[in-house]
């Protein structure tokens, strides 16, 4: 049985929140054999996993006569749903994991089960019911953006190697998804009011900023 823990407010220690405090999961447990088979340590790497991976996922089962295993459709439902959980947030970020707990993400789970058209966001301020969350003008959205989550380009991992091409290719979309900037990295720019414009602006200086500093490879630095 897992052992409920007090993990660190980092990418690392998120994953650990949310497999021993969230999701209960236990040292043997197929949902830890999956992340480590998938080679996932931290939050980020969770995120940048679709449920056609979680599916492919394979690993051999210890003893001596070791088969191998695969995640079940429930366990790979609850990771996927943990996921959407997260991407509903307002401004999710890092610190945004340690507000989820088991009680929330059943209540979660039971909105989405009972009510699938429902965009309800169920966060830590209460678990019985559906929080009910008001609307935001653009200015109060555009001070979310700016002050609601810690972005660093120290963050994004460094592109050195066209080796790294693919295992880059996952962390990048997965930590701008987490800094709330994925957008920037859409083919197309949908952003309406003023407000939400001058946000896209915020956030894609930002990710100027990041691509022209992690992206070392020779070969790719013409295209930054």
């Amino acid at each position: 049985m897992a052992t409920r823990s007090k993990s660190s407010k980092t990418p690392t220690g998120a994953l650990d929140h949310l497999l021993t405090n969230v999701l209960v999961a236990a040292a043997d447990s197929p949902l830890r054999s999956a992340m480590k088979a998938a080679g996932a340590t931290d939050i980020l790497d969770f995120m940048s996993l679709t449920k056609s991976d979680l599916i492919s996922l394979t690993w051999q089962t210890p003893g001596d006569a070791p088969t191998l295993a695969c995640l079940n459709l429930a366990d790979c439902n609850k990771l996927v749903t943990v996921q959407e959980w997260y991407q509903s947030q307002p401004t999710p970020s890092i610190e945004t994991w340690f507000t989820l707990t088991t009680e929330i993400f059943q209540t979660y789970r039971m909105n989405k089960v009972s009510n699938p058209a429902s965009n309800v966001t169920v966060s830590a301020v209460g678990t019985s019911l559906p929080e009910l969350v008001p609307a935001s003008s653009d200015a109060d959205v555009e001070a979310s953006f700016l002050k609601g989550t810690k972005r660093s380009i120290s963050d994004y991992k460094a592109f050195k190697y066209a080796k790294q091409l693919n295992s880059w290719g996952h962390h990048l979309p997965a930590t701008a998804a987490a800094h709330g900037i994925s957008d920037v990295f859409k083919p197309i720019n949908e952003s309406t009011t003023p407000s939400v414009k001058e946000i896209f602006k915020h956030a894609q200086a930002f990710a100027f900023s990041v691509l022209t500093t992690c992206v070392q490879e020779p070969g790719s630095q013409t295209l930054v």
